[in-house]
């Protein structure tokens, strides 16, 4: 289960509705970048197993990735081995998909990479996600697509 993007990083619903069902149940929060890797352990023994950056554009900008506290947020996802889910336009995802694959940490995007081009394979992030799945660490979730304008 995934925390919806307008609960933002009040995690307590995703949370108690876990605790009400049998552990084969897991979810993904948003957290802050502040959080630290005992509050994330503590996530992960209630069946978190990832995290969600709602990055889509006007509503969240991308986050700093040469900022200690993202450094060291990413370094607490390996740790537990948490995937990193990402929702941002296609054509945005070439901003910042390349520092987190060379980082490590494993990748979900949302929304099929929402491709912003009539052509998904002239995307840029389309392009970008199918090089990358040579990697292993990269999956895409097929989920809800919006069709281009």
């Amino acid at each position: 289960m995934v925390q919806p993007s307008f609960l933002g990083n009040d995690n307590r619903q995703l949370l108690e509705i876990l605790a009400k069902l049998d552990h084969s149940y897991r979810g993904v929060v948003q957290l802050a970048k502040e959080t630290t890797l005992e509050e994330i352990a503590a996530l992960d023994a209630a069946g978190i197993v990832g995290v969600r950056w709602n990055l889509i554009e006007g509503r969240s900008a991308l986050p700093n990735l040469s900022d200690p506290q993202w450094i060291d947020f990413l370094d607490h996802l390996k740790a537990m081995d948490w995937h990193l889910e990402l929702h941002l336009e296609g054509n945005r995802l070439p901003e910042i998909f390349p520092a987190l694959h060379e980082h490590g940490v494993k990748l979900v995007i949302d929304h099929i990479g929402l491709p912003v081009d009539a052509d998904p394979l002239q995307d840029p992030g389309c392009r970008l996600l199918l090089e990358a799945g040579q990697a292993g660490r990269t999956w895409i979730k097929l989920s809800a697509p919006i069709a281009p304008p």
